[in-house]
């Protein structure tokens, strides 16, 4: 069943602050190819309103704007499905979700950007298709939650990143999520406190996951587990922009990070980042717990490009023909050994996550299997 999808509302997304000496393409508020982020998306006016097959083919809804309307003040949930989309009107003030089992909603990109809004909870959506605009992204409001949503296929474009903070305030939760592909971050999340549980960011340039307390006081806490990051190929690095630095976990700002029971994985697409895991930023205490860091590349396990940063390890592991240095040590040491990593799909529970730009299934790195394998120390 294709369906098709035209836009519900308009979405806008911000800007993004500097990297010191190394500076993400966004830093500059822009609009898309000149087009300004709140431009509306050209929608059909003799479309069914309520959701119901058309006359000719009572199977095929012509138009599901209808639900993405209701979300601005109610739960609503998508039927499964396969439905043409143009890339806006994803906007969960309240809740959106989508029916059946985890990825049975995919929403295939047709033209425009992937643009979308969090301020509730967005619930078991997969978006399909490259980006074909500048400037994607679902903004996460303080307080939002993003409990399964799966972007496989990323983008090329200057100022894509598939998850953003737009501001600071209340944490903001990430679970269950695949996103990968992405010329300009994976998540770049690093203005709230974040909760990020059973995701994968993988073969996102810049950095696949960044977090931080931008806007927030400096004694905040994120937490991330369960979570697989992961490079296994060249990024894609934008139109305009040529850098390739896809930097695993980046800790931007200050305050306590608490990183357990996570896979961080760098095989050949690696060797250009400045590390698995960088501290860029002063006063940051990172806590790793259990642990397993695989490394083929040249790039450090962790870098520290900071300053009054500390890294405590508890439990960690760590293997792979690369670079087994790291910085900022304060208390613990890495364990030679081996661990099993799991496929994206057994860590999200999205079959299409497997399916992610540059990502090879068949990798003997990562096993399979239904459940997520236990970590050394656990």
């Amino acid at each position: 069943m294709l369906i098709s999808i035209a836009a519900a509302s308009t979405v806008g997304i911000a800007g993004c602050g500097s990297d010191g000496d190394r500076k993400d393409v966004t830093d500059e508020p822009t609009d898309r190819d000149g087009v300004s982020t709140d431009s509306e998306t050209d929608g059909t006016s003799d479309t069914p309103t309520d959701g119901e097959g058309t006359e000719n083919d009572p199977g095929q809804v012509d138009d599901i704007d209808a639900f993405l309307r209701e979300a601005n003040g109610d739960k609503v949930t998508i039927p499964p499905g396969t439905y043409e989309w143009r890339g806006t009107g994803l906007t969960a003030n309240s809740k959106i979700v989508g029916g059946g089992d985890q990825g049975d909603v995919v929403l295939e990109l047709v033209s425009g950007t992937m643009d979308g809004t969090v301020h509730g909870t967005l619930e078991n959506i997969v978006v399909r298709g490259r980006n074909l605009e500048s400037k994607a992204g679902i903004d996460h409001h303080p307080g939002g939650v993003i409990d399964g949503f799966c972007w496989p296929e990323g983008g090329n474009r200057d100022q894509d990143r598939a998850i953003y903070h737009p501001t600071g305030g209340e944490r903001t939760v990430i679970r269950d999520t695949c996103v990968a592909g992405l010329a300009n971050n994976g998540a770049y999340v690093d203005k709230s406190p974040v909760t990020v549980e059973r995701s994968a960011f993988l073969n996102n340039n810049i950095a696949n996951l960044r977090v931080g307390h931008a806007d927030v006081d400096t004694t905040s806490k994120s937490v991330i587990r369960d979570t697989l990051i992961a490079v296994t190929s060249s990024p894609r690095v934008g139109v305009d922009a040529s850098t390739q630095n896809p930097v695993g976990l980046r800790i931007r700002h200050p305050g306590r990070f608490v990183i357990e029971n996570c896979w961080l994985v760098f095989t050949e697409g690696g060797s250009s980042a400045d590390g698995l895991v960088e501290l860029r930023g002063d006063d940051i205490e990172a806590e790793f717990r259990n642990t397993h860091f695989y490394n083929d590349s040249e790039a450090p396990l962790i870098a520290n490009i900071g300053s009054n940063n500390s890294v405590t390890l508890t439990g960690c592991t760590a293997t792979g023909s690369g670079r087994m240095s790291m910085t900022a040590i304060d208390s613990g040491s890495f364990i030679e050994s081996e661990a099993s990593v799991p496929l994206p799909s057994t860590v999200t529970g999205f079959p299409q996550a497997d399916e992610s730009y540059g990502f090879d299934a068949s990798n003997e790195i990562f096993g399979s299997g239904g459940e997520i394998p236990e970590h050394p120390g656990e």
